[in-house]
């Protein structure tokens, strides 16, 4: 399906489910179905060369795929191409979907967001069932070597994963992120190579990352952070605040901050209600995180209190 162009004057391409409207509805299988295809194109939205802007899902099963651009969003840039091509704003409010670039050593596109050496700004997800994945672009996000910037979580269930130096949600491999804000829904963030889980690609700084409420895990198994940047970035300004509870993990970075090789991080804040970090090489270091007020924040572990023995932290009894 092709949506091509951007501006203020461009229409909206907008896919919705039946009972769209309907009072209490949710989509299940039974709902409409819609299957989308394509190579160098995405599968819902620009061709190559070209912008996309103005996508809107407000449910149904939907099924996106392409084997070298963005499920959904926009196509690849090409050589030959010396047009400023973007993607902008995309919006799903509902609906069973799965968006996938495919292509295994050659998937530039995102999941969701922009092709190959195209940005992304604007993607808003505001419910359903969500599934989206890419090789060398974000689950999420940019496409290799694209920002991504404006990434809105507020609910839905979502699994977004990335595997050859994208981030699950974020930069494409090569690219940084900016404005990533979760404010609800659960999510389960996965990154296989140096990409972050949530943030920056490979080689990608991350910045404005905000995360005040849902239930999220954030994994690299490789050289990214958890939450933060890929390999060789900087975090800048990440925050877990509110009522999140998150899981982050990383094997070779921070669990949250930077990715190994990366530049020390400024501003981590974590206020959140539960927030366990853990990554695999401890030697790895970086700025410790605060609480907002100056006083970095610190992980206690101790043995079951059974005898009610009073336990002293900085000097404070508990």
């Amino acid at each position: 399906i092709q949506k091509n162009g951007n501006g203020v004057n461009i229409g909206t391409l907008t896919i919705q489910c039946e009972h769209r409207g309907e009072a209490d509805h949710t989509c299940t299988g039974s709902c409409g179905a819609l299957s989308a295809w394509a190579g160098n194109s995405a599968a819902i939205g620009s061709s190559c060369n070209n912008s996309a802007a103005k996508i809107t899902i407000n449910g149904g099963v939907i099924n996106a795929y392409s084997s070298y651009a963005s499920g959904i969003g926009g196509g690849n840039k090409d050589s030959t191409c010396t047009l400023d091509i973007s993607v902008s704003d995309i919006t799903i409010n509902g609906g069973i979907i799965e968006a996938r670039c495919t292509g295994s050593s050659s998937g530039y596109g995102s999941g969701i967001g922009s092709g190959s050496k195209t940005n992304v700004s604007g993607i808003c997800i505001n419910g359903g069932k969500i599934t989206a994945s890419s090789s060398c672009g974000a689950g999420i996000g940019g496409g290799r070597n694209g920002t991504a910037s404006d990434i809105t979580i507020n609910d839905g269930n979502i699994t977004a994963t990335a595997d050859k130096g994208g981030a699950a949600i974020g930069g494409g491999n090569g690219g940084s992120a900016s404005g990533i804000t979760i404010k609800g829904g659960t999510i389960i963030a996965t990154s296989t190579a140096r990409g972050a889980a949530i943030g920056g690609g490979n080689g990608g700084n991350a910045t404005d990352i905000i995360i005040t409420d849902g239930n999220i895990t954030a994994d690299c198994t490789s050289r990214g952070a958890g939450i933060g940047t890929g390999y060789g970035g900087k975090a800048t300004n990440v925050k877990i605040t509110g009522s999140a509870v998150v899981a982050a993990h990383s094997a070779e970075g921070m669990a949250i901050g930077k990715g190994r090789g990366g530049k020390a991080s400024e501003n981590i804040v974590i206020t959140a209600y539960s927030v366990k970090t853990s990554q695999d090489n401890s030697s790895f270091t970086d700025t410790p995180p605060t609480d907002g007020n100056g006083n970095n924040v610190y992980l206690l572990k101790t043995d079951y209190n059974q005898n009610n023995k009073t336990v002293y932290v900085d000097g404070a009894a508990y």
